[in-house]
């Protein structure tokens, strides 16, 4: 599940056929370059740096704050109309 969940999020999934039903769910990796493998994997790291920095931006955030302009938004989106 954790694979199609971070496909569905457009995350890069590597894995390794140990788990015989992953490459069925994944697809097979056509290339078999140690630089590719490399590549990939350093871009999924930089992924995560910047997924917790965006989560710590997120944290400054007060969620009543934001429900507040939120509704404020689709409040004046829904009085506009006729």
């Amino acid at each position: 599940m954790v694979a199609l969940e971070a496909l569905a999020c457009g995350t890069p999934v590597l894995a390794s056929e140990s788990i015989h039903s992953l490459p069925s769910v994944i697809g097979n990796a056509e290339d078999k370059n140690i630089h590719f493998w490399i590549e990939k994997i350093q871009s999924m790291l930089a992924l995560a740096v910047n997924a917790e920095e965006n989560y710590k931006s997120i944290l400054k955030h007060n969620v009543d704050d934001v429900h507040s302009s939120l509704k404020d938004i689709y409040s004046g989106l829904f009085s506009n109309q006729s």
